[in-house]
């Protein structure tokens, strides 16, 4: 135990982070659709092309929640009490998200072609664990009372605990910082799209509201 605890370490996070090729041509092309929306075309009649001001913050808005990174979890938990003592291996997984509806425009420079925009912190959202990868590593009986003891119950409280267990590794620095990261790398390539720089301001102030659980 002491050595699967030394080689998973107090919640081993693995960050895959959802910056790719791919993910990045999809905002683009969303960004093409929010930015110019779509024309009909039609051969018996002109085409129309209206030429957008610039930036709207309701553009922004309207992507909703914007999901930034996916953060798997591995843990060894412990638990002992109703007569038993068990060790699990907690595996789990959870998404930092963006909460775009929140954000704001500080400035718009239509000159310069700069834009500042403040957006609440990252936060975790769906928060679960995997009952498919959740094994159990070791349990037994600590009780001499005949049929005494419950190691169900003692496993639904442990799983309760797994479900904070990976809520908790999910908000650690270095896994904000990397939603920070690629928020900013995102609307980079959003907002390039029609030639503006965007520069991102956290508004750390923002209370993030608690993530709901996935069962």
């Amino acid at each position: 135990m002491a050595q699967a605890r030394k080689e998973l370490g107090w919640a081993t996070i693995l960050t895959l982070a959802l910056i790719g090729v791919f993910a990045v041509l999809m905002i683009v092309s969303m960004a093409a659709v929010f930015f110019f929306g779509r024309s009909s075309k039609s051969d018996a009649a002109p085409e129309i092309v209206a030429k957008s001001s610039g930036p709207t913050i309701t553009q922004l808005q309207s992507l909703g929640e914007l999901v930034v990174l996916r953060v798997s979890v591995a843990d060894v938990l412990e638990a002992s009490g109703l007569g038993y003592k068990g060790a699990w291996l907690i595996k789990g997984d959870a998404l930092i998200a963006i909460d775009l509806r929140l954000a704001k425009f500080q400035s718009a420079d239509e000159e310069t072609k700069k834009l500042v925009v403040l957006l609440p912190p990252p936060k975790v959202i769906q928060p679960r664990v995997d009952h498919d990868k959740t094994k159990t590593w070791d349990l037994s009986k600590t009780t001499w009372v005949p049929f005494g003891g419950d190691p169900d119950k003692l496993r639904d409280a442990t799983m309760r605990e797994a479900q904070r267990l990976v809520n908790h590794a999910c908000t650690k620095e270095e896994i904000i910082e990397q939603g920070r990261y690629n928020t900013k790398l995102l609307l980079t390539h959003m907002y390039r799209f029609i030639d503006w720089d965007v520069e991102i301001v956290w508004d750390d102030k923002q209370d993030a509201k608690p993530a709901e659980p996935t069962k």
